[in-house]
């Protein structure tokens, strides 16, 4: 293997550079592809070594990467029952009401 330098300015021991060099080149190939980015959510250690990720070490520092990914998609999408992604927004928050009728 060969020292790599990869966009991040890291340089380490590897064949594909790091690992968010590595998922950045995954999810341009599910673009380039017309993949949906949900498909690469659900993608596991297995999954990742069937894509050619023969070093463990590796596809653990992609998995880390995609759980950064999943939980980014689950605080900020929803799938609505019709299957479209739907961007969640905080809904307008209820202003106290007082009750000037209520007796006591």
């Amino acid at each position: 293997m060969a020292r790599v330098a990869c966009r991040s300015g890291a340089t380490r021991m590897s064949f594909g550079g790091c690992a968010n060099c590595q998922l950045s080149s995954y999810v341009a190939a599910f673009r380039r592809s017309s993949v949906s980015g949900a498909m690469l959510l659900l993608l596991d250690e297995a999954a990742l070594g069937e894509l050619g990720i023969r070093q463990k070490i590796e596809r653990l520092r992609i998995l880390g990467e995609i759980n950064k990914l999943r939980s980014i998609a689950q605080s900020t999408q929803a799938i609505s029952p019709l299957g479209h992604s739907v961007r969640l927004l905080p809904g307008p928050q209820a202003a106290p009401r007082h009750n000037n009728n209520s007796r006591l």
